[in-house]
C-alpha cells in the first residue's frame, strides 16, 4: 500500500490506465554511472473538501526497480491550495 498525504478523508481512488510507463537508462551524476530503472503510473484520489463537496486530486506513483520495487506516491498539485472548480465534485454525485 502506498500513502499519499492528502488533507481530509479519502473517499475513492482510481488509476488512469493500467500500464506502467517504464524507463531504463544509464545516467552520469558526479562522474559516476548509475542505472535508472523505474516505472510511473498516474491516478486520482477523491478527498473531502467541505460539507458538500469533495476534491479530485491528481497523483503519480513511482516504482523504483533498482531499489527492491519500492513504490512512492506524490501529489501533482498543491494540496494546500484550494481546489480549482474543475477538481470539485458534489458529494451527492458520488456512488
Amino acid at each position: 500500500m502506498v500513502e499519499v498525504a492528502t488533507p481530509g478523508k479519502a473517499y475513492s481512488s482510481w488509476l488512469i490506465g493500467s500500464d506502467w510507463t517504464r524507463t531504463k537508462k544509464w545516467e552520469i551524476q558526479n562522474r559516476t554511472l548509475y542505472e535508472v530503472d523505474r516505472s510511473r503510473l498516474q491516478g486520482y484520489v477523491v478527498v473531502a473538501h467541505d460539507e458538500k463537496t469533495v476534491a479530485c486530486r491528481h497523483i503519480q506513483l513511482n516504482r523504483d526497480h533498482t531499489n527492491n520495487d519500492k513504490t512512492t506516491a506524490w501529489n501533482l498539485s498543491d494540496v494546500q491550495a484550494p481546489p480549482t472548480p474543475m477538481e470539485l465534485i458534489l458529494k451527492s454525485k458520488l456512488k
